[in-house]
């Protein structure tokens, strides 16, 4: 599956239509585990649909900028958030650190 046709999988599966993909973040994230994790943070227009949460997922919905801010609790994801924010157009990278790489 492409990366493109999972996007679009994960949309629908909430109920959704997305298009325009863009990546705006990648990290590692090396939890207690032997194995790090590769997040990608993409940004997506919506285009129709109602969001609806799958079973396991306890809450999910729309947020403003602040708002998102105040419901999460970690600060790297708060500074990866901003960086995406305020910087249209570049990718967001690093570990530890967010650095800002400019797309054309």
């Amino acid at each position: 599956m492409s990366i493109s046709e999972f996007l679009e999988f994960m949309s629908l599966t909430m109920g959704i239509e997305t298009d325009n993909w863009e990546l705006r973040a990648i990290f590692t994230n090396h939890l207690p585990s032997p194995h790090p994790t590769i997040m990608h943070y993409y940004s997506a227009r919506y285009v129709s649909g109602e969001i609806t949460p799958p079973e396991d997922c306890t809450h999910i919905g729309w947020f403003r900028k602040d708002e998102a801010m105040e419901a999460i609790p970690y600060p790297i994801l708060k500074e990866i958030l901003n960086a995406i924010h305020e910087n249209p157009k570049t990718l967001i990278t690093g570990k530890g650190r967010v650095y800002w790489i400019k797309m054309e």
